[in-house]
């Protein structure tokens, strides 16, 4: 990794990444709240992690109904286990106003 400019993500890759992948649960707050969807949230509600790359990594966070609430921060880790094709949800477990707090864990 001598010389390198970014994250080394393989370092998550093969089989072990993948299970490492599957074992990841955090609790992370909605950043960047978009203002419109926010009001529509509930405790419980299941909104879908995506991986946008335009230049660099955004997680946005989505609705069933494909509106984007916000994004998350995002981690090697997860940014990873997203580009290696695997699924998270992310539920809503509390929304004061304009912060949501998620528990985000493999789909």
């Amino acid at each position: 990794m001598s010389g390198s400019s970014g994250p080394d993500y393989t370092q998550f890759g093969g089989d072990s990444g993948v299970a490492d992948c599957a074992g990841y649960r955090r609790d992370k707050p909605l950043q960047a709240p978009n203002e419109d969807v926010v009001p529509t949230l509930s405790v419980g509600d299941i909104l879908h992690l995506v991986l946008q790359e335009n230049p660099t990594p955004v997680i946005a966070v989505v609705t069933t109904d494909g509106r984007e609430a916000g994004a998350v921060m995002p981690e090697e880790l997860l940014i990873s286990c997203l580009q290696q094709g695997v699924a998270y949800s992310a539920t809503i477990v509390s929304v004061r106003g304009g912060h949501v707090m998620l528990k985000i864990a493999a789909a």
